[in-house]
């Protein structure tokens, strides 16, 4: 299977010496409508990853909408994206993105799809994200929420293979750059192709975006986090040269953050509405146990610095503030994402200054039916574990306590004890 689809995907012109199919797709989306090259880079990719039916094409017409809504003054339209008959492993799409402020500035999106196994993945990865692209790469993964017992190991799995394309990518630049003379990397412009997947450089600039999204929204968590991230931010994190590799670690271990992979993801839980309508009255999962699924979630997305979003596209929740958040992500220079609902603040448990302050803030994340949406950067152990610690559970694995249809009648009871 797999040979078959790297002939599928690396198929050339007649000659045999030119370009792919997917690499002829890329130049022409760096196109303008008018004909002319984009002002902005056509480097600009998302990555959708996930399971088959969690809602892709669905997700991807509602941001093509949004853009659109966004974008009316220039008479674009909303348009839908076609469905495609069976599973395709890899599939091209685009969004063009428009900014009112700057009506002369105009990017074409690529969009990348992977809808078939997260085992045969690895030759799509190969295709769609690579050292060119990287470092202007946001990948999402899509979980479905109508099968909620599926969600830890789906999130694994798919997080395993990313993992392993980024190491791959990883070492075949150390392996190119070894493989050189040192005299003609001295003569080499620093800012050429070869210098571009900088790995340490990456993974030291996504620590730096998570500790500024974390100053910016944790105002009331313990003390120690707050004033060491504080520190980290004022004397070391202004340059890249003051930043050593215990300063990286550190802060990490501040954020939590487990696994560095340099790269922006978004974990997108699909079907929010299945989930509220049918999944809860039909599994009979109590409060505690919606809560217990929110909050493993959560301290999943953590070890990677990932975003966590529940969406629905069929009730249209949450869409705009995907992909407001998305093009801030790829056009941090040129728009800021604004948070259109405040999120709240956690006050520590030894913090009884304001007491009633800290009781709502709690209660704002203990609601296990609200549409959760979580920046990168915002979420942290401490937080989830105020809400971990009041659950009353029989086990804290996830599979006892979130199961599947057949299992979940014969186990309810067990759990509830």
């Amino acid at each position: 299977v797999k040979k078959n689809l790297e002939g599928r995907m690396s198929t050339s012109d007649a000659s045999g010496s030119g370009p792919s199919l997917w690499e002829r797709i890329l130049a022409e989306s760096s196109i303008q409508r008018d004909g002319s090259s984009s002002t902005l880079s056509s480097k600009k990719t998302i990555v959708i990853l996930g399971s088959p039916k969690t809602g892709k094409t669905e997700l991807l017409t509602r941001i093509k909408q949004c853009e659109a809504q966004a974008a009316s003054g220039a008479g674009n339209k909303p348009v839908d994206v076609a469905p495609v008959d069976g599973i395709v492993p890899l599939t091209y799409n685009f969004v063009d993105v428009y900014f009112p402020d700057s009506y002369d500035v105009m990017s074409r999106v690529n969009v990348w799809t992977l809808d078939g196994s997260a085992d045969l993945a690895s030759v799509e990865l190969e295709q769609c994200l690579n050292e060119k692209n990287f470092a202007s790469t946001v990948c999402l993964l899509l979980l479905d929420l109508s099968e909620p017992w599926n969600l830890e190991n789906t999130f694994n799995t798919w997080m395993k293979t990313l993992q392993t394309h980024v190491n791959l990518l990883k070492a075949k630049h150390n392996n190119t750059l070894n493989s050189k003379n040192k005299n003609l990397l001295d003569d080499e412009d620093p800012s050429g192709e070869d210098q571009g997947f900088d790995f340490k450089k990456l993974q030291l600039q996504f620590v730096k975006d998570l500790v500024r999204e974390n100053q910016k929204s944790n105002t009331t968590t313990p003390s120690t986090t707050t004033s060491s991230a504080g520190a980290v931010e004022s004397d070391e994190l202004k340059s890249d040269s003051g930043v050593t590799d215990s300063v990286r670690d550190k802060m990490e271990e501040l954020l939590n953050l487990e696994e560095n992979l340099g790269l922006s993801i978004v974990v997108v839980a699909t079907k929010y509405d299945s989930l509220i309508n049918e999944v809860k009255s039909e599994m009979h999962y109590r409060d505690d146990e919606f809560l217990y699924m929110q909050q493993h979630l959560r301290r999943l997305c953590i070890k990677y610095g990932a975003a966590l979003l529940y969406h629905s596209s069929k009730r249209d929740i949450n869409s705009s503030t995907l992909w407001k958040y998305l093009k801030a992500k790829l056009f941090p220079d040129i728009t800021e994402f604004r948070q259109s609902v405040p999120l709240p603040s956690f006050a520590s448990q030894e913090d009884d200054s304001h007491p009633e302050s800290r009781k709502q803030n709690l209660s704002d994340q203990t609601d296990a039916e609200s549409p959760l949406w979580l920046p990168a950067g915002w979420d942290s152990k401490f937080k989830t574990d105020l809400i971990l610690n009041n659950l009353k559970l029989s086990s804290d694995k996830y599979s006892d306590i979130i199961t599947p249809p057949k299992a979940n009648t014969q186990n309810i009871t067990s759990n509830r004890e």
